[in-house]
């Protein structure tokens, strides 16, 4: 048995107007082309309606009381065959109808299931590609922190090497002052000898003169400049003994120095190796930089992708309301359709 539903008098008087107006128009009376007629309605309330208003204009037929009952029994069976008849070809009308419209919103439903598998699809994809930016952007941050740690690190060595250097250079040039001023003392005390050893050989030679004057006896002149040559060689000697103490001295100092400039040409080297590294790491910041450019570009993807996310989430919504939708014209299909 079809469902019976409940339905005002008045909305029942305004169905069955609108299906005469149609039918005055010579239109074809149909549940679709009386809803479109009023502006509005229902299926379940149309259906009834049209259905009784069907059942009600039938015609009846009357058979007179002076025919023969076997005449009006074979009219009674005629009629009821032809009512049969019809009620079978209106029934198997309906089913078509019923069949065609549970078709087109099968196929409706697998289409909006198949666009929502879609979509749940892009959704996933979409998800995974974003866990995968956050992980790359992790990845590059780290990268980021221990590289700024890095460069840190190399600074405070490159500013220690260079207070080093600097301190080394105080150092040679304070050496190289002090050889400066020995090489003076040298040449001081050098000039002090050739001009003591030029008094003392003037002196000499006046002595000499003195004892020719004097007549000094010839052995007591010799004896006398014996001695005078014997002071005079160990005063000399003693200046030969203190310059080659002053060489000495003088040469480990050049010695020194040239340890120095050695040094010096060693940090020279690892400061000029120190700024192309220095180079390199400001090049590496670029690098960084660029990292981070790329960083950023990735997180507006990122945010444009959840965008997408949403956008795809509202779309699946409407598509399962639609899929709800088509489930509930179904199910009301169903219950209309007469058993």
């Amino acid at each position: 048995m079809a469902k019976k539903f409940t339905i005002s008098d008045e909305k029942r008087q305004d169905i069955i107007a609108a299906a005469d107006a149609l039918e005055a128009e010579g239109q074809k009376v149909t549940i679709k082309s009386v809803i479109q007629f009023m502006g509005g309605g229902s299926f379940e309330y149309v259906s009834p309606v049209l259905r009784d208003r069907r059942q009600a204009r039938k015609p009846v037929y009357t058979i007179p009381s002076e025919l023969p009952d076997a005449l009006v029994e074979k009219v009674g069976q005629l009629v009821k065959q032809a009512g049969a008849e019809l009620w079978a070809a209106s029934t198997q009308l309906a089913d078509e109808k019923i069949a065609e419209v549970q078709g087109q919103t099968e196929s409706d439903k697998n289409a909006s299931e198949q666009q929502l598998t879609e979509l749940e699809s892009r959704y996933w994809q979409l998800f995974h590609e974003t866990k995968a930016l956050s992980t790359e952007k992790e990845q590059i941050e780290q990268l980021v922190k221990r590289q700024a740690e890095d460069l840190r690190i190399k600074d405070q060595r490159l500013f220690a090497l260079q207070d080093k250097l600097e301190a080394s250079s105080e150092r040679l040039l304070a050496s190289e002052v002090t050889v400066k001023e020995l090489k003076q003392d040298y040449q001081a005390l050098n000039e002090r000898y050739y001009q003591e050893k030029e008094l003392t050989e003037e002196t000499i030679e006046r002595q000499a003169e003195d004892i020719t004057v004097l007549q000094l006896s010839n052995a007591e002149a010799q004896q006398w400049l014996q001695t005078k040559i014997e002071a005079f060689d160990e005063e000399r000697h003693g200046f030969e003994n203190k310059q080659r103490k002053q060489e000495t001295v003088i040469a480990g100092l050049e010695s020194r120095i040239n340890d120095r400039s050695t040094q010096l040409d060693l940090l020279t080297q690892k400061n000029r190796q120190q700024a192309e590294r220095i180079e390199s790491l400001v090049k590496t910041e670029t690098e960084l930089k660029t990292a981070l450019g790329r960083i950023r570009e990735l997180a507006i993807e990122t945010g444009e992708l959840k965008q997408e996310n949403k956008r795809l989430y509202v779309e699946n919504a409407e598509l399962k309301a639609q899929l709800t939708f088509s489930h509930q014209q179904i199910s009301t299909l169903e219950k209309t359709e007469p058993e």
